[in-house]
């Protein structure tokens, strides 16, 4: 029997950044002097939240396809989670991987922009990557 993957700190980091898009959205309205912590608030729990998620990722393809992703690209590893109905979109996981490498390397407005956007659009494709860890998601050759 092959373990299941533990979605407790996935689910956390969800949660974290759901709230933290939810205050800046409030204080967008009453308090526009606080955005700029916000904004680096949610993109500091993007960070985390795809970093976990990357790494649920990539354990189920190893545990229910002994996938060697460490000998895999990135785009390759996006491309399998969706052949086996993990992911629905591996160009989006793509593009959540390059905003979250932009974070790292070069940090800049521009980069901050494109890193808060791209979390808005991360948040419902983590809640889906949750939905189907948490249903099993009965692996599929």
């Amino acid at each position: 029997m092959k373990p299941e993957i533990n979605a407790q700190s996935l689910e956390r980091a969800r949660d974290a950044l759901r709230q933290a898009i939810g205050d800046y959205d409030e204080q967008e309205r009453l308090n526009p002097k606080l955005l700029f912590s916000l904004r680096s608030g949610v993109i500091q729990n993007y960070e985390v939240a795809y970093e976990l998620a990357r790494k649920a990722i990539d354990r189920w393809l190893a545990f229910n396809f002994s996938e060697n992703v460490d000998a895999m690209s990135r785009q390759e590893i996006y491309a399998s989670a969706f052949s086996h109905n993990l992911i629905d979109d591996p160009k989006l996981w793509y593009t959540f991987h390059l905003a979250r490498n932009n974070t790292s390397h070069n940090y800049d407005n521009a980069t901050a922009t494109d890193a808060f956007a791209v979390s808005r659009i991360f948040l419902p494709e983590l809640e889906n990557l949750i939905s189907k860890l948490q249903g099993g998601n009965n692996a599929q050759n």
